[in-house]
């Protein structure tokens, strides 16, 4: 299986391409990209890795972002309704030759053996400008209420100290860490605190190459 092969596990977006995402759906996933605005500045040159549609370029512009954006999905029909927002779009990582100034990996890299994320994170050195950044997100095994294993493609489970520690082992400098999108049922949220449980069910790390 190659590194575009890799990329038919879907991120959350590529599977609902072409329907329409209820209210909650998109609460979700805003509130995902929302942890990394502080990190992307008007005029930079962005590559979203495994980006569906471009959605998350079109949540950037609606609060008034822009940039150079590109997109990187194996699904053509995804890179196509992306190119047709007039993003860059690719369907295939070899093709890719420019520098970024930050490149993104939201809900990635819990569809990919480890040695295929390695593979990524050398991509990614590659192709990252000088003080560029790399944001990753992925679910949060600690929180046993995430229903992880629910989802099929979902073949590699993280805590934000795993993520890190690979992250770290690769060459990176981490940033910035988080832990977020924490419960809101009252009695799930009275579960965690009662038996000391992790009630977030992602986590996000920004880091640098050293």
């Amino acid at each position: 299986m190659t590194d575009d092969d890799i990329m038919e596990y879907h991120s959350d977006l590529t599977q609902s391409l072409g329907k329409k995402l209820s209210d909650t759906e998109v609460e979700w996933i805003s509130k995902k990209w929302a942890n990394g605005l502080q990190f992307i500045k008007n005029g930079m040159e962005v590559l979203d890795i495994g980006s569906s549609d471009g959605s998350f370029f079109d949540y950037l512009q609606k609060k008034n972002i822009t940039g150079r954006f590109s997109c990187f999905d194996a699904d053509k029909k995804a890179i196509i309704a992306a190119r047709s927002k007039g993003y860059k779009g690719y369907d295939s990582l070899k093709s890719i030759k420019q520098k970024f100034d930050v490149i993104t990996l939201w809900e990635v890299i819990e569809h990919l053996p480890i040695e295929k994320f390695i593979s990524y994170l050398d991509f990614v050195k590659l192709h990252l400008k000088e003080d560029g950044i790399l944001i990753v997100s992925t679910p949060n095994i600690l929180n046993i209420f995430y229903p992880f294993w629910a989802e099929p493609t979902h073949i590699r489970p993280y805590c934000l100290e795993s993520l890190c520690k690979i992250l770290e082992s690769q060459g990176f400098i981490v940033v910035h860490k988080k832990e977020t999108h924490a419960l809101r049922h009252p009695l799930k949220i009275l579960a965690c605190k009662l038996l000391g449980i992790n009630m977030y069910a992602k986590v996000i790390v920004v880091c640098k190459i050293k």
